[in-house]
């Protein structure tokens, strides 16, 4: 899941904001396939584990400098750089 994320956030366009909320259902909207494939479904909780991989992915993308945190810090709101 967090190769997915990671993938996802890298064919954002540039300036596209992301909200973490909805980060599994926009992964789960582009690879339904790899998602079914390891249980995850758009509708479903997020199960802790793949809550987790998906941060590390946001983190990841932060970190290669393709993501940046806006808005105030507890907003949940990043952008594609």
């Amino acid at each position: 899941m967090r190769a997915l994320g990671f993938e996802f956030m890298r064919r954002m366009l540039r300036g596209q904001l992301l909200q973490i909320r909805d980060l599994q259902s926009r992964v789960y909207g582009m690879f339904p396939d790899k998602c079914d494939q390891l249980g995850v479904t758009a509708s479903a909780p997020v199960e802790p584990k793949w809550r987790k991989d998906l941060r590390w992915a946001l983190q990841d993308a932060k970190h290669r400098g393709l993501m940046r945190r806006v808005g105030s810090p507890k907003s949940g709101l990043w952008e594609r750089i």
